[in-house]
């Protein structure tokens, strides 16, 4: 391997995106998302690169972060699979055209799975009363359980679930191999989620499912699930914690002369840092309660992006002097502040002192959750999407492909 193969594979996850961009940027009307296409490849690229360094392993994308069909076909034709939390969002991924489609959700009625059970997918079943409507309605079939992970404390964090998630069946539970045997049904797919994962909570997570799956003879398929953002802090440290999870699975599949495969199913990593909200600035007023100055934008972060902690760059201006400002979003909703933590803290916002009325903002991290997360409040429209193709911004029409 030459000194620059070996560099690309040590990239950062994200690439910046074409510096027309920010020109571009200024001739849409707002608001509006502007995904950049070859920064979307690029994460796609380097995941399934760094993926490769485990065998049988697969990229898949979790459709809640986008349900923008264009978007979709994209991934799909980039080889993808997907996992997919209703019904719903299955027709979405089946018409974008995904090969492989898994699904989990902690809620199906008797009417989704039936539909699942005619499509030939495989669901994974959250908690014993969902375990024991498929059973009696699907006897001597194959499912998927989605596991609780009861992850030790030093690998706790806020942003991860393990013993505090209410999602997934608790292996331990005593009625679950009667449930199991009752029914007849076979587990060929174990899934997991725990917020953000980190290198080494993947490798106590591998050890805990491996170990299960040593009680599950038809086991051939684990889900590692997404939350890789705190996983790709580091990405020479993820491969190599990804060559130690192929080691664990090779052992393992030494001794057990059985094949196992392994799936990620990112949503935000491989998308948020794609994808940036255009906004305009309709009001610029200080106010005394706040001791600073608000602009309020002609989009909302109770609409769009109550989880959103974005930079801001404004797309008008070049003074170097700055000064800090709230961000509010333009519902008659008190809390519609960009920024703003699960606590109520306020995010400030260093932008340029002479930013005026009818400046244009744009906001990084906008690409996953931003239109699947979206509500209608106030009836205020729904951002336009655009694909940033090198130097061509592309309008993507609402239900369909590009234009």
């Amino acid at each position: 391997m030459n000194s620059m193969e070996q560099k690309e594979k040590i990239n950062a996850l994200y690439s910046q995106p074409h510096e027309s961009l920010f020109k571009l940027a200024t001739n849409v009307k707002t608001p509006a998302i502007i995904y950049d296409y070859h920064g979307m490849k690029d994460v796609v690229n380097r995941i399934q690169d760094d993926l490769s360094l485990v065998e049988n392993a697969k990229l898949n994308i979790a459709v809640k972060a986008t349900h923008t069909p264009h978007l979709l076909e994209l991934y799909a034709s980039w080889g993808l699979g997907c996992d997919v939390a209703s019904i719903g969002e299955y027709r979405l991924a089946k018409k974008a055209g995904f090969q492989e489609i898994t699904t989990t959700s902690p809620a199906y009625k008797k009417e989704d799975m039936e539909e699942f059970q005619c499509e030939d997918i495989t669901i994974d079943l959250d908690s014993i009363s969902q375990i024991k409507l498929y059973g009696s309605e699907f006897p001597n079939t194959e499912i998927g359980l989605r596991i609780r992970v009861p992850l030790p404390e030093e690998l706790e964090s806020e942003a991860t679930f393990g013993r505090d998630s209410r999602f997934g069946v608790d292996i331990l539970n005593s009625d679950l191999p009667e449930v199991l045997e009752e029914y007849g049904l076979s587990v060929t797919r174990l899934h997991v989620h725990t917020g953000q994962m980190t290198p080494e909570s993947l490798i106590y997570k591998a050890k805990y499912l491996l170990a299960i799956a040593e009680e599950f003879p038809n086991v051939h398929t684990i889900d590692y699930g997404g939350g890789l953002f705190h996983f790709y802090i580091d990405r020479t440290k993820t491969r190599h914690y990804l060559t130690l999870l192929n080691e664990l699975i090779l052992d393992w599949q030494n001794i057990h002369n059985r094949q196992i495969h392994t799936r990620f199913e990112p949503g935000g990593a491989l998308l948020a840092g794609c994808g940036y909200l255009i906004t305009s600035i309709v009001s610029k007023e200080y106010n005394d309660f706040f001791s600073s100055e608000i602009l309020t934008v002609d989009s909302s972060a109770w609409n769009l992006a109550p989880w959103h902690k974005p930079q801001v760059i404004s797309l008008n201006t070049d003074t170097l002097r700055t000064e800090n400002f709230l961000i509010a979003g333009n519902t008659l909703y008190e809390g519609d502040f960009f920024g703003k933590d699960i606590n109520g803290k306020m995010m400030s916002f260093e932008l340029p002192e002479n930013i005026v009325v009818g400046g244009y903002l744009l906001f990084t991290a906008s690409g996953a959750y931003t239109m699947t997360n979206s509500r209608l409040f106030n009836r205020i429209p729904l951002p336009e999407e655009y694909l940033l193709k090198g130097e061509e911004l592309v309008k993507i029409v609402r239900g369909h492909g590009s234009e």
